[in-house]
């Protein structure tokens, strides 16, 4: 959910900004869009696994040494 929250609060103005700079002096401003969107997307859905392949690598035994370390 962390992921997910910090993603929304970069992503959607990432979008509007992509939008802007495409329609900015555009009447086919489309063709400029949507890679933007796709790479805002794409290094969206890339966090998201890093985060769960985190979760899923780590194990107890690493929480009890980060914690006993602390």
């Amino acid at each position: 959910m962390e992921i997910v929250c910090w993603l929304a609060l970069a992503g959607i103005p990432s979008v509007m900004a992509a939008f802007w700079a495409a329609k900015l002096g555009n009447s086919d401003w489309l063709p400029a869009f949507y890679p933007a969107v796709r790479a805002i997307c794409m290094s969206g859905i890339c966090a998201i696994f890093g985060g769960l392949l985190a979760t899923a690598l780590t194990s107890e035994k690493h929480l009890f040494r980060y914690f006993k370390n602390r």
